[in-house]
């Protein structure tokens, strides 16, 4: 498999179809949720995030960059 995307989308159908396309282009996607996020990234080691920016993703992205563990991660 390609890059890693970790995939955070509210509406699981949309998720789902985000999904079949990125994996057609080659990534690997690996979906998560804004509760399990700090946890995913660890576990998965994403090169990119995907955020559902309705849904709480800008506050989730400015407390990414602030982690020394995650602040290398593109959001």
């Amino acid at each position: 498999m390609g890059k890693r995307v970790l995939l955070i989308e509210s509406d699981s159908d949309l998720a789902s179809v985000i999904q079949m396309i990125l994996a057609d282009s080659g990534l690997d996607v690996v979906k998560s949720t804004l509760e399990t996020y700090f946890n995913d990234v660890q576990e998965y080691a994403p090169d990119v995030v995907m955020l559902d920016q309705w849904r709480a993703g800008s506050t989730l992205c400015r407390a990414s960059k602030k982690n020394p563990a995650t602040q290398n991660i593109t959001v």
